[in-house]
């Protein structure tokens, strides 16, 4: 099995094929999707572990040293192809669970509800029809669901603010240390809940 060979400044795209390890002395070895394995210690692995990473989901790795004097630190990020199916698959989440609170207030209030429950047919044979549900169009209630913003304007927002950080601290960041650190404020919009992007609008919707 081949092991991969992490040297300064170069990442890595990998897939998991298990997002459990094996110890190995001080570092943890986990084996990926092309039949391969890697070895690091366990600052990347805690790193990696806070992704909650899935099965076949793409990870950028890597070691990194903007100066020769300063040691090399590991970064581990999702790659924006994986950023945008996790935030694709929480915006479904937030109006499935929107959808879902409407309806346990509609019903504890009293009011007839949106989604009627399923009747039951007689059959004349041996007992009631399978269940069926209505074809009812769902109303989404907007005021539960974060504002969204455009994709483009949420990525140049934060690829600007975060080259002008940089900039203005007088740190000489690569171009992969940048863009992970980006994806890193991606994942974190999403997950506070504070935007959710829209792939599919070209303009911001409230």
């Amino acid at each position: 099995m081949n092991t991969l060979t992490f040297k300064l400044n170069e990442p890595h795209i990998i897939k998991l094929s298990d997002t459990t390890a094996d110890a190995d002395g001080s570092n943890w070895i986990y084996y990926l999707q092309d039949g391969s394995s890697m070895s690091i210690p366990r600052p990347a692995a805690v790193k990696l572990n806070a992704l909650f990473p899935e099965v076949g989901e793409e990870l950028s790795i890597g070691r990194y040293r903007t100066k020769d004097d300063q040691p090399a630190e590991w970064v581990v990020s999702l790659t924006p192809r994986s950023e945008q199916a996790r935030a694709r698959k929480e915006l479904a989440e937030q109006e499935a669970a929107a959808q879902r609170k409407m309806m346990g207030t509609a019903r504890s209030n009293g009011a007839p509800s949106a989604f009627p429950a399923p009747t039951l047919k007689p059959t004349g044979t041996s007992g009631p029809a399978p269940l069926q549900m209505p074809k009812i169009a769902a109303k989404r209630d907007r005021q539960e669901l974060p504002p969204r913003v455009p994709y483009g304007i949420a990525l140049a927002h934060i690829t600007g603010t975060v080259t002008a950080l940089l900039r203005e601290k007088g740190e000489q960041w690569n171009d992969q240390a940048k863009q992970d650190l980006v994806s890193t404020a991606f994942i974190s919009a999403a997950k506070s809940g504070v935007i959710a992007f829209d792939f599919e609008a070209g303009e911001a919707r409230p």
